[in-house]
């Protein structure tokens, strides 16, 4: 077929509207839209995965995940060295590694279902990013008030 059979045979029965003037185009014969004359190509676009929540839960995750990982690896290693003989440090190495589980959950679960979450509507993507790094802010602020007893 030549593409002037295959885009007559497509506006034949499929509704499309003109890109410029948005004229419904549902069988039209030829290469130029009636209304404004414009060129009608038929086109094969394959748009890639819209990663855009993904990223944002993923990269929030992996932010406040690896702080808390920092932190206590940080402090666990100079604590060996300034409580030497005491048992002190390990409350708040404890409270930094009960700071650390939501995220060490999340991030391999956000990386091993991943496309389970991409087969999901735009939308409610965006509505579970927002609402999985709005539920990191609101755990990370008790857990600050917690550890440091800092003031809302």
């Amino acid at each position: 077929m030549t593409d002037s059979e295959l885009l007559r045979a497509y506006l034949a029965s499929h509704d499309a509207n003109c890109a410029s003037c948005k004229y419904q185009l549902r069988g039209v014969d030829g290469h130029v839209c009636p209304e404004c004359g414009d060129r009608i190509e038929l086109e094969i676009k394959s748009y890639g995965p819209r990663l855009a929540p993904w990223l944002f839960a993923l990269l929030f995750t992996a932010a406040f995940g690896g702080f808390h990982w920092l932190m206590l690896i940080s402090f666990s290693v100079s604590a060996l060295f300034y409580y030497v003989g005491s048992f002190s440090w390990l409350d708040d190495s404890f409270m930094y590694l009960i700071g650390s589980l939501p995220f060490t959950i999340t991030l391999p679960l956000l990386l091993f279902r991943r496309r389970a979450f991409l087969r999901r509507p735009r939308r409610r993507q965006w509505v579970w990013a927002t609402l999985l790094v709005g539920a990191y802010v609101v755990f990370e602020s008790l857990w600050m008030w917690m550890m440091f007893g800092l003031a809302w």
